[in-house]
């Protein structure tokens, strides 16, 4: 185990987008608040790797892969949060039901009976786990749509005090 402090410095800013997340509400701009769990969850992952292995510049390599950094963490020490592990695809994007069938099922854990029980499992496991998962394929996306938020506002409210 290497002895350098390093990981702390990721934990301590992954910490203040934590805080960041958890203070704001999702119903202004999701992309911003998704940013913000996405980018504390990926300095965690830095963090952890970081702290098992002393590779910096492996992590950094990483970039924003939070999919790649988990799975580079879950390989040092398994089994990494088995509960999260990715399925290895994608098919509850597919899904064909109703909206109000994933409402249902959630609300009370019944499927339609017309459902494989692989399809149920899937769609829990997706709806329990579904910021996670649009994180772990859009955070770049979130990054620079939240940025082009941010300055429209930004203009926007100079705009005000101009006038």
């Amino acid at each position: 185990m290497p002895s350098s402090d390093q990981w702390k410095d990721y934990v301590r800013d992954a910490d203040e987008f934590f805080i960041a997340y958890a203070m704001t509400c999702p119903c202004g701009h999701l992309q911003n608040h998704l940013f913000l769990i996405g980018h504390a969850i990926e300095l965690y992952l830095k963090a952890i790797y970081i702290k098992q292995t002393g590779d910096e510049a492996k992590a950094m390599r990483c970039r924003h892969n939070v999919k790649e950094l988990f799975e580079a963490c879950q390989e040092n020490v398994p089994p990494f949060l088995p509960k999260f592990e990715f399925n290895g695809n994608y098919e509850i994007f597919k899904f064909k039901g109703k909206y109000q069938d994933l409402q249902e099922l959630w609300a009370t854990g019944a499927a339609k009976a017309s459902w494989a029980p692989f399809e149920k499992e899937k769609v829990l496991h997706w709806l329990s786990y579904q910021e996670f998962y649009l994180i772990s394929e859009n955070l770049n996306n979130l990054k620079r749509i939240s940025n082009i938020v941010a300055l429209a506002s930004l203009k926007r409210t100079t705009l005000i005090f101009s006038i």
